[in-house]
């Protein structure tokens, strides 16, 4: 029973209390046989050996019968439930069998006999359940928002970047002009000079501002990268937030449906 999920727990234990409470009612239909029998059988002081036996045989026949007629029905009721298990797991797809072997394994039938019937574990559980699954959604609506955030940074040097290389581009035209210009000056005072040297340099291109940002752009992108790889597992969170959800939903549906004869916590 321990690797029987929460839900099914649940479902186990309402199922031994509806079926103790018609072992119950089997017992007292037993008992009522013997009282009539007692009291309409048994009125005389002495009785012949004959008599006795008469009467033992009646009772006998009334209790098998009884025995009969309950225990049938207890086990019509059984494959009605395991019915309904079987339709559903063909529904979802799961192929299920049955081991009875277990079902004469003393020792679980001894375990079975144990459990306590009350509904407070369950509760707990389903308490502990809902915490860990706003726990699990707290920690995923952070992982987005951080992901959201580096994306965000990642987009806006992006923009940067691009402005600053169309800037780039435009200032490099300019420095081009510029240098044809301080070229044909360059070579006029060579031919003026008799080919004198004279060092030129051309305006400032900024180069250092992009390879700044470029790094920049770099760093984020790799940042944005591990987060993304990050996010994978948070994938395999929502699969198992979603599976934690129908759970607890099952639970509060289990517990709000509960049967008013069932609620008692003591075992039956």
């Amino acid at each position: 029973m321990q690797n029987v999920s929460d839900v099914h727990q649940d479902q186990i234990i309402k199922f031994i209390k509806f079926f103790r409470s018609k072992r119950d009612v089997c017992l007292e239909q037993i008992q009522a046989d013997f009282d009539d029998t007692k009291n309409d059988a048994i009125t005389e002081e002495m009785y012949t050996q004959e008599e006795v036996l008469a009467n033992l045989d009646s009772m006998c026949n009334v209790v098998k019968d009884t025995s009969r007629t309950e225990v049938g029905s207890v086990i019509n009721m059984s494959v009605l439930c395991l019915a309904q298990i079987f339709e559903e797991a063909e529904e979802q797809g799961a192929e299920l069998t049955l081991d009875t072997s277990k079902v004469e394994d003393q020792r679980l039938l001894e375990e079975v006999e144990k459990m306590k019937l009350d509904k407070t574990a369950s509760k707990g559980k389903a308490h502990r359940l809902k915490d860990t699954l706003e726990q699990t959604k707290k920690d995923l609506m952070q992982a987005e928002s951080d992901r959201d955030l580096y994306k965000g940074k990642y987009e806006k040097s992006k923009r940067k970047l691009k402005k600053l290389e169309e800037m780039n581009g435009k200032n490099g035209a300019e420095g081009n002009v510029e240098e044809g210009k301080e070229q044909e000056e360059e070579k006029g005072g060579e031919e003026a000079k008799g080919g004198e040297d004279i060092d030129v340099m051309g305006p400032p291109t900024g180069n250092m501002s992009l390879q700044e940002l470029r790094s920049e752009v770099a760093r984020l992108r790799k940042e944005m990268d591990g987060r993304l790889a990050e996010c994978k597992p948070f994938l395999t969170m929502k699969k198992m937030m979603g599976a934690k959800n129908k759970q607890l939903t099952a639970v509060r549906r289990r517990l709000e449906k509960w049967e008013p004869d069932y609620v008692e916590e003591a075992d039956i």
